[in-house]
């Protein structure tokens, strides 16, 4: 790869290393630039740029990022698309994570344009977590890298291991000077506990905190309880108290007592038969995360514990301290940002004014209607949370919609202009959705690989709020607003739509290369149409 100051003549096909203003427009780090661009450089006597020029050998960075995040993807793991030389990895499901480190060092190890970054080994995931990322550091990758690394056995170094849905019983031993109340509220903390590990509460069992009596309770159990959990009247204060005691007397053995995870210190992990039993400290009351979490979800997911595992949890062990801490429960235990969940407001609702009588969005377009064709590539980019902004000619276009399985939002307002149903739109959106995508209806060309496409670049983590079609250098639709910026959608009037806001976040803007015209051609005139039906034959 040639990196460097280059005369504008001689790169075509590279790729800016920095951002360069023209006029009002900003070509991004990361743009190739086409002859287009070249000719809109000149045009404002920019001579020079600072660039990289691919040569032969050289892997383009989405190439090189999703190379080695195939290699490495294994079990319960999806990868994303590529996006600015960057694979993100996720869970598929809820479970442990398991990572090869020798392999991820491996990788790593190769050459400093190849990198893989992960969650800790056997960290708890949820499914949709962001567990690795794929990043190519300079804008290629050279050919000897790749070549190395091809010649790797990585075997599915990432993997997640599933929850499988453990039996459980839960033993409280009691003191008559405790109130029941406790016991209550100490079930139903770990009844959500087990929950959130994929377990099962079979049954609950309280006993006198005696040896004796606890080793009966033992005995009785359910045959379906697979784990047992003990939740002593006092705590555990030696390997000879009441509950390793009463397990030794049951039959059972203790594989360790006490763990360097605070809170959790005084957990007790013990076997009886094909049981595993967990005689848990005070914390575990507490919803927060404590150490008898690191335990009951790898036990969740099948993993046998050694003495040697729990002795080895000590680094990362001072939870109270770990600033990104899980949250208490809320439903779930483990509050992670997962893959952004993003709307898709299709616009259905104008009058068609420069088409006459005739309503543009119901004119036949490979034998349906234009509005049948933008649902149809909607609906093939695979998200579930769309919906039909309806106005003008509403039983038309909420027929259609239907015909299509999505929601309709009436605006009523829509003679008023276009920002009427924007903000309607805005409205609409989901709350748990992070962005909206807006598709106008009158543009056939739009395909849902670049729907798709356009969704995969958005990321509010990474400052990917503002995601914007370009092809040839010309911006183009639809284009997808973060959840940040919707406040703003109240400033429009009439009949401006999004577009206008765009000046104002101009800064913001991510620009994503697409290899289609469609995202410009929409129809607003009979003559519109034709050229359309015409250049498509």
């Amino acid at each position: 790869m040639r990196f460097g100051r280059f005369s504008i003549d001689e790169c075509e096909g590279a790729y800016l290393a920095h951002s360069v203003m023209v006029g009002e427009r900003r070509f991004k780090k990361g743009t190739q630039l086409s002859s287009t661009m070249l000719d809109q450089l000149r045009a404002a006597a920019i001579t020079h740029v600072t660039a990289a020029q691919l040569e032969d050998g050289d892997v383009h960075e989405d190439e090189a990022a999703t190379v080695v995040a195939s290699k490495v993807v294994g079990d319960h793991t999806v990868c994303e698309k590529a996006f600015t030389g960057r694979v993100n990895l996720r869970a598929e499901v809820d479970g442990i994570l398991e990572i090869s480190a020798d392999v991820i060092d491996a990788v790593n190890g190769i050459d400093e344009a190849l990198t893989i970054a992960t969650l800790h080994n056997n960290a708890m995931v949820q499914k949709g977590q962001l567990i690795a990322t794929s990043k190519t550091i300079p804008f290629a990758a050279p050919a000897e890298a790749m070549e190395v690394l091809s010649s790797l056995d990585c075997s599915a170094a990432i993997n997640v291991r599933p929850y499988v849905g453990k039996g459980c019983t839960l033993i409280q031993t009691q003191l008559s000077s405790v109130k029941d109340s406790l016991y209550h509220k100490t079930k139903n903390t770990l009844a959500q506990r087990m929950s959130d590990f994929g377990a099962i509460l079979i049954e609950e069992k309280r006993c006198d905190h005696v040896i004796d009596t606890l080793a009966e309770q033992l005995l009785l159990l359910d045959e379906a309880t697979e784990l047992v959990l003990i939740m002593g009247a006092s705590a555990i204060a030696d390997r000879r108290d009441v509950i390793p005691a009463a397990i030794e007397q049951a039959g059972g053995y203790t594989i360790h007592f006490g763990m360097p995870v605070d809170p959790g210190n005084l957990l007790l992990v013990a076997r009886m038969g094909n049981r595993w039993i967990l005689g848990l400290p005070g914390c575990a009351r507490s919803p927060k995360l404590n150490g008898i979490d690191h335990i009951l979800s790898r036990l969740c997911a099948g993993m046998n514990i050694r003495a040697t595992d729990i002795m080895g949890m000590g680094v990362g062990g001072l939870l109270n301290e770990y600033v990104g801490r899980p949250q208490p429960r809320a439903g779930k235990m483990i509050q992670h940002t997962v893959q952004p969940t993003v709307a898709i407001a299709v616009m259905a609702a104008g009058k068609s004014s420069r088409m006459g009588e005739t309503n543009k969005l119901l004119l036949p377009y490979k034998d349906k209607t234009v509005l049948d064709h933008v649902l149809d590539q909607v609906k093939t980019a695979g998200h579930e949370d769309v919906f039909v902004v309806t106005g003008h000619d509403q039983a038309a276009t909420k027929t259609i919609a239907g015909q299509h399985g999505v929601r309709v939002v009436h605006n009523e307002d829509y003679a008023s202009g276009m920002s009427s149903s924007v903000k309607k739109a805005i409205e609409a959106v989901p709350e748990h959705c992070e962005g909206v995508l807006i598709v106008l209806g009158d543009m056939p060309g739009i395909t849902g690989e670049v729907i798709e496409k356009i969704i995969a670049a958005y990321n509010p983590i990474e400052g990917r709020n503002l995601i914007m079609p370009v092809h040839t250098g010309k911006w183009g639709n639809p284009v997808l607003w973060g959840r940040e910026f919707f406040n703003s959608f109240s400033k429009l009037k009439g009949d401006n739509g999004a577009k206008i806001l765009l000046r104002e976040f101009q800064q913001e803007i991510i620009e994503l290369e697409v290899d289609s015209d469609g995202i410009f051609m929409d129809i607003d005139t009979a003559e519109a149409y034709q050229a359309f039906l015409e250049a498509k034959g």
